[in-house]
């Protein structure tokens, strides 16, 4: 869908400064709006307020269906303090890498990633600090990314992999080294993957250390084993290297 023509309405306060000072809203249009099942009613893309031609104060930006999208404070057109995203697909804050938690955790099911409902990152003077970090609903941190370095956290600080990487169907990008290691929160191997050339395995644990899961590919094709925590194979099957994990869908979709 084409990026939509956005319908402004700017308040225009009293002021002998010709530069803009006022109340700002613009909104998303109808079409845009009825496609998310809004019918005819206006929706709210971005409210705040001018001074002197600059954006100042609380800004908030919303979603063609209403919800909030990103929300912050500007000081001299500049974006200064806390700000938050709700919307990851969209990268609202430009730092974009939710994406890779995703892309990493779906690597061994990371429950919490269902927890996230926020993205927060401070400014200085529009200038990102090196830390973001990932909320639940209750404000509790859950995960913190150095997006100079992309190096992953849980909220104690224990690292959340050994290495950064990048998934791209059928392969990872930038692996340092040939074994990635995803770890518990408690600092104990949630995952572990070799990759040799076309050969790679995969090894899932629980949180005590348990193996619960084994795959062993040639090429792409692999042969997978669940066991019991006695060790007994549970089941024994065929699996495709990566055919559930993150792909072209966004996650927060």
């Amino acid at each position: 869908m084409a990026e939509p023509d956005f319908d402004f309405d700017f308040q225009k306060n009293e002021s002998n400064d010709e530069k803009m000072t006022g109340l700002f809203k613009s909104f998303w249009p109808k079409s845009w709006s009825e496609n998310n099942e809004n019918g005819s009613k206006k929706i709210d893309y971005a409210t705040g307020e001018y001074k002197n031609g600059l954006k100042s104060g609380f800004w908030k930006y919303k979603l063609c269906n209403g919800e909030v999208q990103y929300e912050g404070n500007y000081i001299n057109g500049l974006k200064h303090g806390k700000w938050y995203n709700y919307d990851f697909c969209n990268n609202a804050l430009e730092m974009g890498f939710l994406e890779m938690i995703y892309t990493t955790g779906d690597y061994y099911q990371l429950e919490l990633l269902g927890r996230i409902s926020k993205e927060e990152i401070t400014f200085e003077n529009g200038k990102p600090n090196d830390i973001l970090y990932y909320l639940n609903s209750e404000n509790n941190v859950i995960l913190k990314i150095n997006h100079k370095t992309g190096q992953i956290f849980y909220d104690n600080d224990q690292p959340l992999t050994n290495q950064t990487i990048k998934f791209e169907y059928p392969t990872f990008i930038g692996l340092e080294n040939k074994e990635l290691i995803i770890y518990h929160r408690n600092g104990t191997i949630a995952y572990k993957m070799t990759d040799i050339g076309t050969d790679k395995s995969e090894f899932f644990y629980s949180d005590s250390e348990f193996l619960l899961k084994k795959c062993v590919y040639s090429k792409v094709m692999g042969n997978c084993q669940t066991f019991s925590q006695s060790g007994m194979v549970i089941d024994s099957y065929q699996y495709e290297f990566g055919s559930d994990k993150f792909g072209d869908e966004c996650p927060c979709q």
